[in-house]
């Protein structure tokens, strides 16, 4: 929904397009993606997604600006200037989501004052047929005791809710089921500390590099693992499916890491 609503609004972001763009430029060079893919070491998929200027499946913004970098000088466009194109029209994007789930969420508040108001106006109706049906009984038992064989009608028990104890259990089990990670990944979360490299290996790809800054913060995903090649062992926490991964984090040093860990490195 957020990628309709800024596909609808995007004449403004159509100046500062990156993704085809970069294609028009390949195109017109009469270069495969294929052999652009190859070149830069991703997959023909990805390509796709930056060309399409996919935001909701390109990977996080320091892989992204990688990508972008590679694609630029390998069809020999200004690096800088895609970059800064990608920015520009990822804000958009941003502010673009952002307002949905702005009206959204105005939606959902309404929503709720009118379920609110249902309730208010039910409980007052079952109170209202309760209170009548008492008149309506006493009415009636007034003049049966000067009567011999009319006995006062029996009050009958007015209908209580039911049910309430079982949606709970329902909302209960339903919330428990909503947590589920992804089956047959693995995850690592990289956050750089200082200014650090490093050559990670994803499954049986091959290595890309990242040069990161202090704050910068990269997730990656694999089947089988990864493998890391880090030049400032102080300059990254990892975290492996959710777990601090320990290391020698002597500053200055080199480690290779392999990721999951055998038991003996853990």
């Amino acid at each position: 929904m957020a990628t309709r609503a800024y596909m609808e609004n995007r004449s403004g972001a159509d100046a500062v397009s990156f993704g085809r763009y970069l294609k028009t430029i390949r195109e017109k060079q009469g270069i495969a993606p294929e052999a652009v893919a190859d070149a830069i070491c991703v997959s023909v998929r990805q390509l796709r997604y930056i060309e399409a200027e996919d935001h909701q499946r390109l990977p996080g913004e320091v892989y992204t600006k990688g990508m972008l970098r590679a694609y630029a000088r390998e069809i020999g466009v200004d690096a800088e200037d895609i970059i800064e194109r990608y920015k520009l029209h990822r804000q958009a994007y941003e502010d673009a989501l952002r307002r949905e789930n702005e009206v959204l969420a105005a939606g959902n508040k309404a929503f709720s004052r009118s379920m609110i108001a249902l309730a208010v106006l039910g409980v007052i109706m079952v109170l209202s047929l309760y209170a009548f049906s008492r008149m309506e009984s006493g009415t009636v038992s007034a003049p049966s005791r000067q009567q011999k064989s009319q006995p006062a009608p029996a009050e009958q028990s007015q209908p209580q809710p039911s049910g309430l104890a079982d949606d709970k259990a329902g909302m209960t089990e339903n919330s428990a089921g909503l947590e589920k990670s992804r089956s047959g990944l693995q995850r690592l979360d990289i956050d750089a500390i200082d200014e650090v490299t490093l050559n990670v290996r994803i499954d049986d790809q091959p290595y890309t590099k990242y040069r990161l800054d202090p704050n910068d913060h990269v997730e990656l995903a694999a089947r089988s693992g990864f493998q890391l090649l880090i030049s400032n062992a102080a300059g990254v926490r990892l975290r492996f499916n959710g777990r601090i991964v320990n290391f020698n984090s002597e500053p200055g040093r080199s480690v290779s890491i392999s990721l999951p860990q055998s038991n003996g490195n853990r």
